[in-house]
C-alpha cells in the first residue's frame, strides 16, 4: 500500500498505519483504502476550508476512517460525490456541518439496537440506529467533506437509565456539539440540559497525544480519551488518597467512580493511584459512589458533590473484604434551562425525505404481520424480508434463485441477527448455507437434539464479533477432530488456542471484536476473541457451542452444557451453587422481575461492582440463579421524579449448594422520601378548554380530574421523547392523554403508533402545548389522581413505566 501511495496520501497512510488496530491490518483492502483517501483528497481540494484545517486537527479528526468499533468500510469512496454536492455551496464549516446533519437525518431515525455497532452503510440500508450509530453515520459523512469531528459520550447517566453518544464539530473557532442525524443548531441538541447533570463526558481521538488545552483522561494503544466534562457544565475535582492498614500509601490501587444505572452501581471513570497513593479526576456535580481496590481489599464512600465548588478529598484505607448490607440516596444536580439558537431552520424537504424513506424501507406494516399465523412459512418469510429493510431486494432475489432447501434458508434467516441480514450479500449468504449443510452432517453424526442446530451450530454470529465467514479456514484446521468424542474435540481446540494464539491485553479502542478467522490470522486476540475462536472451532465440526453467561469461559454440548476456560491460571468451573431469591416490591411478592430494570446481581472485583447475567429460573414464586461459589450482591434502586435514586445493596455468600435470600425493591421507607422526590414542581391543573383531540372532541374536566390519568407531552423528533414513550407503552389499564409536538394529525398518530402508545391524541406547536401545561422540557409525563399530580417527571426518564406501576399498585 505504501508503494502505491504518493504525495499527501502516502503521508496519510504512514500516519494511519502507526495506530491502525490489528483487525484492520488483517482485513483492510489496500486498493479500496487508497481510493477512500483519494476521495477525501478530491473533496478537500474543492472546498474552501479544505486547506485551512490545522495539521493535528486534520490528522486526528478528519483523516481517520474509523469512528468507533463499527465494521471496516470505505465510506468516503462510496459517498464522496453525493456529500460534496450537499456542501459545495456552503461558505464555512458550520453551515456545511448543519447541511450534512440534515442529510444524515434523511437517511435514518433513532431506534435502540443491539450493543455492537453497525457500519454507516448498514445504517443507511436499515434506516434506523441507536445514538452511537447515528453519530457514526454523521461523522463519516462529515469527514468525507473535510469537517473535523469526534465522538463524545457519557458512559451512564446518573439521573436515569442508559447512556448517550453524540458528536463534536470543530468549526473555525472551537468545538461545538450536535446529535448525529438530529436537526438542531450547534450546541442546541436535546441533551444540552441533561449533559450538565452527568458525572463525566469523554471524547475519543485517534493516536496518543497530549493536547494543550484539554484534559487527558487516558492514553491507550493507538488512541487518547479526553475528559471533556468542563465543556458542558460546572465541574469539581475529586482527589483520592489510598493507604494500607499501616497508613502507608498504596501505589497502583484501582480508583472507581460509579453511578446508579440499570439497577447496578456502574463505573463511569477509573484511575490508578501514583507512587504517593493519590489520584485526581475532574467530574460533574452529582453524588457518586467512589471505591478503591487492590489485592482483594477495598473501601468505598458516597461522595456528595451536588452543591460543592471546591475539590473534594477522599481518604481510603484498604481493609474491607466483604460487601455491606446497606441502602443510601444518590442525588443529582437540579435541571438548568439552557437556551438554544432559534435562527436555524432545517430544510422542510428533509422531513419529507425522511418520512418517505422510512415508508420505503418497510415491506409490510408490522401491525399486519402481527395478525398472521406466527408459524406459517409465508409469515416467516415476510418477517425476515421486513427485518432486512434496505437489503430486502437482495434477499428476495436470493430466495427466488434458491429452491433446493428453502426450509433450511428460512431457518437460518430466523436465527440471524437483523444487522447481519442487512449486511449479507448473495455470495456471503451462499457460503453460510454451504457451511450449514456440511455442519448438519457432523451434527447429525453425534445425535444432538435438533433444537440446538440453528442457534448454536449454523448461526454465523456467536456474540458481538465482526460479521463474516470463517468456515472454510476453521474446517481445514480442525478437520482431524471431526467425529471424535466431544471432550476430546474440546481439549484439542483448547490446546491449539493456548499454543498458537497469544493473549492481547492492550486492545485498541478503534476496531471491533475480531471474529475467529481474524483471530487466527492475527495469531493473537483478547480473552473474548480467543473464546470466540473456541466456539467457532467447535461449531465448525458440528458440536453446539456458545460463550458462557459471564463471558469468562465458553460452553459446548455433551448431554448437557460443559464449561471450558482458556485461562490456565483459573480452575475450570466444576461446581455450581444456587441462589434462591424471593423478591418483594412494596410489601408484595413479585415473580415477574426483570433483570436490569428491577434488579441486578453483581460480584465485587478489585473494588468495583461487576454486573453479571446468570441463568435464571422461576418456580413457585422463587427465582433461582445458578452461579459458581463466591460472594455476590443484589442491587436495586427506586428513582424519583428528579432523578435522585434510593439504592439498596444486599450481599449473599454463596458457598452451600443452595442459599435462600429475600430481595426488597420499590419505594423507599416513608421516612426516607419527600414530596419533591415524586413531583418536579407544583401542579396547578391543565388548561384544555380550547383544545380538540384528533377526532375533533373537546376534553372535559372529568377526563383528567377523575381517577388515574396519564398526561404525556412529546417531541417526536427527540430521542428523549422516543425512548421515554417506548417505556411508557407498557403501562396499561389507565387512560392516556397524549400531546404531541406536530404540525399535523398524521405525524402525531404516526409517533403514537411507532411507540405503541394508546389514548386520546392531541397535537400542536410547542407554544400551543405550553398553554395547556407550562412544562419546561420534552418529554413531560404526569400521573394524575383525581386531578392532583401523584408523579411528574420531565426529560429522559426510562424508568417511567416502573415508577407509575409502583405508585398505582
Amino acid at each position: 500500500m505504501l508503494k502505491e501511495a504518493t504525495g499527501d496520501e502516502k503521508e496519510w497512510v504512514e500516519w494511519l498505519l502507526r495506530d491502525m488496530p490489528t483487525i484492520d491490518l488483517i482485513t483492510l483492502d489496500a486498493d479500496s483504502f487508497l481510493l477512500d483517501l483519494k476521495a477525501l483528497h478530491t473533496n478537500l481540494d474543492s472546498l474552501p476550508w479544505g486547506k485551512t484545517i490545522p495539521q493535528e486537527i486534520f490528522q486526528r479528526y478528519v483523516l481517520p476512517y474509523r469512528v468507533s468499533q463499527e465494521p471496516l468500510e470505505y465510506f468516503r469512496l462510496h459517498y464522496r460525490r453525493e456529500l460534496y454536492g450537499r456542501v459545495r455551496d456552503c461558505p464555512d464549516v458550520k453551515s456545511a456541518a448543519l447541511s450534512i446533519n440534515e442529510w444524515a437525518y434523511e437517511q435514518m431515525k433513532y431506534e435502540p439496537t443491539s450493543r455492537w455497532d453497525q457500519s454507516a452503510e448498514v445504517t443507511i440500508k436499515r434506516g434506523i440506529g441507536r445514538c452511537e450509530e447515528m453519530s457514526i453515520l454523521f461523522m463519516k459523512a462529515c469527514r468525507a467533506v473535510g469537517i473535523p469531528v469526534r465522538m463524545v459520550s457519557t458512559p451512564y447517566w446518573p439521573f436515569t437509565n442508559s447512556n448517550h453518544a453524540w458528536v463534536e464539530v470543530r468549526t473555525e473557532d472551537k468545538w461545538h456539539f450536535l446529535g448525529g442525524a438530529e436537526m438542531t443548531p450547534l450546541d442546541g441538541a436535546w441533551f444540552r440540559e441533561s449533559v450538565r447533570r452527568t458525572a463525566i463526558v469523554k471524547g475519543i481521538a485517534w493516536g496518543e497525544f497530549l493536547p494543550k488545552d484539554e484534559i487527558v483522561y487516558y492514553k491507550g494503544n493507538g488512541y487518547t480519551v479526553l475528559n471533556l466534562t468542563p465543556n458542558y457544565g460546572d465541574t469539581t475535582g475529586l482527589s483520592v488518597t489510598v493507604r494500607n492498614s499501616n497508613g502507608a500509601p498504596v501505589e497502583s490501587a484501582n480508583i472507581w467512580v460509579s453511578v446508579f444505572n440499570y439497577s447496578s452501581i456502574r463505573r463511569v471513570a477509573h484511575k490508578y493511584t501514583d507512587d504517593s497513593g493519590k489520584a485526581h479526576i475532574v467530574v460533574g456535580k452529582c453524588d457518586l459512589f467512589v471505591s478503591c481496590g487492590k489485592d482483594s481489599l477495598w473501601d468505598y464512600e458516597m461522595v456528595r458533590l451536588t452543591d460543592t465548588n471546591s475539590t473534594t478529598r477522599v481518604l481510603f484505607t484498604l481493609k474491607r473484604t466483604t460487601i455491606p448490607d446497606t441502602s443510601f440516596w444518590l442525588r443529582v444536580k437540579g435541571k438548568e434551562t439552557v437556551p438554544r439558537d432559534t435562527t436555524y431552520k432545517p430544510l422542510e424537504s428533509s422531513y419529507a425525505i425522511h418520512d418517505l424513506r422510512q415508508a420505503q424501507l418497510t415491506a409490510v406494516d408490522p401491525e399486519v404481520l402481527e395478525e398472521l399465523p406466527d408459524s406459517s412459512f409465508e409469515t416467516r418469510l415476510l418477517k425476515n424480508l421486513n427485518r432486512s429493510r434496505g437489503n430486502r431486494e437482495t434477499l428476495l432475489k436470493f430466495w427466488r434463485g434458491y429452491e433446493e432447501n428453502r426450509d433450511l434458508l428460512l431457518s437460518l434467516w430466523d436465527v440471524m441477527h437483523t444487522k447481519d441480514l442487512i449486511a449479507s450479500d448473495s455470495s456471503l449468504m451462499q457460503e453460510i448455507i454451504d457451511a450449514s449443510i456440511k455442519r448438519r452432517r457432523c451434527f447429525d453424526y453425534y445425535g444432538f437434539p435438533d433444537s440446538l442446530f440453528f442457534e448454536y451450530v449454523a448461526n454465523p454470529r456467536i456474540l458481538w464479533e465482526e460479521f463474516g465467514v470463517d468456515y472454510p479456514v476453521l474446517e481445514e484446521i480442525f478437520i482431524e477432530l471431526v467425529g471424535r468424542p466431544q471432550k476430546e474435540v474440546a481439549d484439542g481446540v483448547v490446546r491449539y488456542i493456548r499454543t498458537k494464539i497469544d493473549t492481547l491485553s492492550d486492545k485498541n479502542y478503534f476496531g471491533g471484536t475480531m471474529n475467529p478467522y481474524q483471530t487466527l490470522a492475527a495469531g493473537t486476540g483478547s480473552s473474548i476473541e480467543r473464546l470466540l475462536l473456541f466456539v467457532g472451532a467447535m461449531r465448525a465440526v458440528g458440536i453446539p457451542a456458545r460463550i458462557g453467561w459471564d463471558h469468562k469461559g465458553a460452553e459446548y454440548y455433551d448431554n448437557d452444557w460443559v464449561s471450558v476456560t482458556l485461562d490456565t491460571s483459573e480452575e475450570e468451573k466444576t461446581r455450581e451453587v444456587v441462589i434462591a431469591a424471593k423478591f418483594t416490591q412494596n410489601g408484595k411478592r413479585r415473580t415477574d422481575v426483570r433483570y436490569y430494570y428491577d434488579f441486578s446481581m453483581c460480584r465485587l472485583e478489585d473494588g468495583v461492582f461487576e454486573d453479571l447475567t446468570p441463568p435464571m429460573d422461576t418456580s413457585q414464586g422463587i427465582v433461582f440463579f445458578t452461579v459458581s461459589p463466591g460472594e455476590y450482591c443484589f442491587v436495586t434502586g427506586w428513582r424519583g421524579s428528579r432523578g435522585n435514586v434510593f439504592v439498596r445493596i444486599l450481599p449473599v455468600e454463596a458457598e452451600e449448594d443452595t442459599v435462600f435470600t429475600e430481595v426488597l425493591f420499590g419505594l423507599p421507607p416513608a421516612e426516607a422520601i419527600s414530596p419533591f422526590d415524586l413531583v418536579v414542581r407544583d401542579f396547578n391543573g391543565l388548561s384544555l378548554t380550547d383544545v380538540r383531540d384528533i377526532e375533533g372532541h373537546i376534553p372535559s374536566k372529568s377526563d383528567w380530574q377523575r381517577g388515574d390519568v396519564i398526561v404525556a407531552f412529546f417531541d417526536p423528533e427527540e430521542e428523549a421523547s422516543i425512548s421515554t414513550a417506548k417505556s411508557l407503552a407498557s403501562v396499561s389499564d389507565v387512560p392516556f392523554l397524549i400531546l404531541v409536538k406536530a404540525t399535523g394529525r398524521a405525524r402525531a398518530v404516526q409517533f403514537c403508533r411507532e411507540n405503541k402508545l394508546s389514548g386520546r391524541i392531541f397535537f400542536g406547536g410547542k407554544e400551543d402545548l405550553k398553554k395547556i401545561l407550562n412544562f419546561r422540557e420534552f418529554p413531560s409525563i404526569l400521573l394524575l389522581r383525581d386531578g392532583k399530580a401523584v408523579l411528574w417527571t420531565e426529560g429522559l426518564t426510562l424508568e417511567i413505566a416502573n415508577m407509575i406501576k409502583q405508585l398505582r399498585h
